[in-house]
Protein backbone atom coordinates (compact mmCIF):
# COMPACT_ATOMS: atom_id res chain seq x y z
CA UNK A 1 0.00 0.00 0.00
CA UNK A 2 2.59 2.45 1.16
CA UNK A 3 4.52 1.72 -2.47
CA UNK A 4 1.17 2.42 -4.58
CA UNK A 5 0.87 5.61 -2.88
CA UNK A 6 4.40 6.61 -3.32
CA UNK A 7 4.04 5.57 -7.12
CA UNK A 8 0.94 7.67 -6.72
CA UNK A 9 2.64 10.62 -4.73
CA UNK A 10 5.62 10.83 -7.52
CA UNK A 11 3.53 10.30 -10.31
CA UNK A 12 2.19 13.33 -9.15
CA UNK A 13 4.57 15.49 -8.98
CA UNK A 14 5.93 14.92 -12.37
CA UNK A 15 2.69 15.84 -13.97
CA UNK A 16 2.40 18.88 -12.44
CA UNK A 17 6.41 20.18 -13.38
CA UNK A 18 5.76 18.57 -17.06
CA UNK A 19 2.35 20.74 -17.11
CA UNK A 20 4.34 23.86 -15.88
CA UNK A 21 7.47 23.45 -17.61
CA UNK A 22 5.55 23.53 -21.01
CA UNK A 23 3.63 26.95 -20.05
CA UNK A 24 4.86 29.96 -21.99
CA UNK A 25 7.43 32.45 -20.36
CA UNK A 26 5.94 35.83 -19.15
CA UNK A 27 6.42 38.29 -21.89
CA UNK A 28 9.82 40.25 -21.22
CA UNK A 29 8.87 44.26 -20.70
CA UNK A 30 11.88 46.33 -22.83
CA UNK A 31 13.45 49.97 -22.79
CA UNK A 32 11.32 50.34 -25.72
CA UNK A 33 7.78 49.56 -23.81
CA UNK A 34 8.84 51.42 -20.61
CA UNK A 35 9.29 54.33 -23.03
CA UNK A 36 6.35 54.20 -24.07
CA UNK A 37 4.87 54.15 -21.47
CA UNK A 38 6.36 57.30 -19.96
CA UNK A 39 4.95 59.21 -23.00
CA UNK A 40 1.57 58.75 -21.84
CA UNK A 41 2.20 59.68 -18.33
CA UNK A 42 1.85 63.41 -16.99
CA UNK A 43 5.41 63.18 -15.83
CA UNK A 44 6.32 63.27 -19.54
CA UNK A 45 4.61 66.77 -19.64
CA UNK A 46 7.49 68.42 -17.54
CA UNK A 47 10.04 65.92 -16.72
CA UNK A 48 13.37 66.14 -19.22
CA UNK A 49 14.06 62.26 -19.17
CA UNK A 50 17.68 60.93 -19.06
CA UNK A 51 17.50 56.98 -18.64
CA UNK A 52 15.59 54.23 -18.90
CA UNK A 53 16.46 50.62 -17.94
CA UNK A 54 14.85 46.99 -17.57
CA UNK A 55 15.75 45.27 -13.82
CA UNK A 56 13.39 42.43 -13.11
CA UNK A 57 11.03 42.87 -15.80
CA UNK A 58 10.19 46.62 -14.47
CA UNK A 59 10.65 49.94 -15.61
CA UNK A 60 13.20 52.13 -14.11
CA UNK A 61 13.74 56.33 -15.06
CA UNK A 62 16.09 58.29 -14.06
CA UNK A 63 14.82 62.09 -14.80
CA UNK A 64 14.99 65.64 -14.09
CA UNK A 65 11.94 67.20 -13.35
CA UNK A 66 11.32 70.93 -12.07
CA UNK A 67 10.01 72.16 -9.40
CA UNK A 68 8.96 75.47 -8.07
CA UNK A 69 10.86 77.24 -5.11
CA UNK A 70 10.05 81.21 -3.90
CA UNK A 71 12.79 82.65 -6.09
CA UNK A 72 11.31 80.60 -9.46
CA UNK A 73 11.69 77.08 -10.49
CA UNK A 74 14.70 74.87 -10.65
CA UNK A 75 15.26 71.15 -11.44
CA UNK A 76 15.99 68.42 -9.92
CA UNK A 77 17.63 65.29 -10.96
CA UNK A 78 15.09 61.94 -9.31
CA UNK A 79 14.84 58.29 -10.32
CA UNK A 80 12.15 56.04 -9.55
CA UNK A 81 12.73 51.96 -9.89
CA UNK A 82 10.83 48.98 -9.88
CA UNK A 83 7.85 50.32 -11.67
CA UNK A 84 5.26 47.88 -13.19
CA UNK A 85 4.92 48.53 -16.97
CA UNK A 86 1.11 48.63 -16.16
CA UNK A 87 1.66 51.91 -13.34
CA UNK A 88 4.19 53.17 -15.68
CA UNK A 89 1.46 55.89 -17.35
CA UNK A 90 0.68 56.98 -13.54
CA UNK A 91 4.03 58.59 -13.16
CA UNK A 92 3.99 62.12 -11.78
CA UNK A 93 6.17 65.30 -11.14
CA UNK A 94 5.60 65.83 -7.17
CA UNK A 95 7.72 68.69 -6.79
CA UNK A 96 10.27 67.49 -8.51
CA UNK A 97 10.57 63.93 -7.75
CA UNK A 98 9.04 61.11 -9.70
CA UNK A 99 6.28 59.62 -8.12
CA UNK A 100 3.72 56.99 -9.19
CA UNK A 101 0.58 57.82 -8.64
CA UNK A 102 -0.89 61.53 -7.66
CA UNK A 103 1.01 63.54 -5.00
Amino acid sequence: MRLLFTIMLLAGVVTANLAMAGAPPPPQVTVSDCNTAWSNSSASNTCELWNTWVSDNKCNFSASCPYPISTGTVRRQTSVNDVEKGSVSSLSNCNGHLTVGSC
